[in-house]
Order: structure tokens, then C-alpha cells, then sequence
């Protein structure tokens, strides 16, 4: 009787979460633009926490903060680290998005560069897209996906994942 129970609750939320995910933001409860902010606006902080995976298969943490001057352009700095060792990389971002309102979503490119401190010292450059989702104007969640330009060891691809936090 529990899992028929646990079940039906399980199938509820995904229903749910479904249709909240596919709803234009203008339709949503009233609880999601209480104050009719948009979801991606200019002057825009941000702070950014993330978990990443390497070509290689390696776990990582980070964080990052991010200012947009307009709602399309914006820049970044992040840092990040597989070991207990901060800071293992360091960087900065230049970042394109085309935010569109009614799904609360804004494809992004960007690309920059940075320092690795750890594992043999080197710069960095980088080049990647992503697709920030708010689920409410100032809570959203974000993956992206880059290619790192190493100076001295191997070139990799990093996946991201994490919530934005918008102030």
C-alpha cells in the first residue's frame, strides 16, 4: 500500500513540475512575479554555485559572481577546484544571452580566461554555451559546457551545473 501511495505522490510532483516547466511565465502562480520583475534584467548581479564534471570523469565544486550591464551582456569571475586544494583555477568570462521572458530562459555563449594554480601551473583560455532557466525572477537553475585551452597539458571540456542566485 506504501508504494502505491509513494507512487501516485511521485507521479503528482512530475506532473506538476511538468507543466510549471512548460508554462509561460506570464500564467504562472502569483507567488512567481510578485513584483512583476523580469526574470533577466540590465544592472543584474548574480552569484553562482556549481558542481562540474571534466572529459576525464573528475568531481568538482565551484563558484562564481556575475554582473549584466544590459540584459543580453555581461561578465564573470569564477573559480573552481577538484581537491581540497583553492584555489585550483581562477578565471573570467565575457557572457552573450538572448533572454526569452515567457519561458524564463536565456541561451548564453561565452569565453574567456584564466590561471590554474594547481597540477602544474599554466593559463587558461575558454569557449562555451549554456541555458540559464529561472524558476522564479530571482532563483534559477543553469548547465553549460566549454572547451579549456590548457597552455602546457591536454585541452579538456567541463560541464556545469548549479543555481543562480540573482540580487
Amino acid at each position: 500500500m506504501k508504494t502505491i501511495t509513494t507512487n501516485k505522490s511521485f507521479f503528482a510532483s512530475l506532473i506538476l513540475l511538468l507543466n510549471a516547466a512548460t508554462a509561460p511565465a506570464d500564467t504562472m502562480a502569483p507567488f512567481a512575479n510578485v513584483r512583476g520583475e523580469t526574470c533577466f534584467a540590465a544592472h543584474e548581479p548574480t552569484l553562482d554555485i556549481y558542481g562540474t564534471v571534466r572529459d576525464n570523469w573528475h568531481l568538482g565544486i565551484g563558484a562564481g559572481a556575475n554582473y549584466f550591464l544590459t540584459p543580453w551582456l555581461g561578465g564573470g569571475v569564477e573559480t573552481r577546484f577538484e581537491k581540497f586544494d583553492w584555489p585550483n583555477e581562477m578565471s573570467a568570462s565575457l557572457i552573450a544571452r538572448y533572454p526569452l521572458e515567457q519561458w524564463r530562459l536565456a541561451p548564453y555563449a561565452y569565453g574567456g580566461g584564466g590561471r590554474q594554480f594547481r597540477d602544474g601551473a599554466q593559463w587558461l583560455a575558454h569557449i562555451g554555451i549554456g541555458l540559464d532557466y529561472r524558476v522564479w525572477p530571482r532563483i534559477g537553475l543553469f548547465g553549460d559546457v566549454r572547451e579549456t585551452f590548457a597552455e602546457k597539458s591536454r585541452n579538456f571540456a567541463l560541464w556545469r551545473l548549479g543555481v543562480r542566485l540573482r540580487f
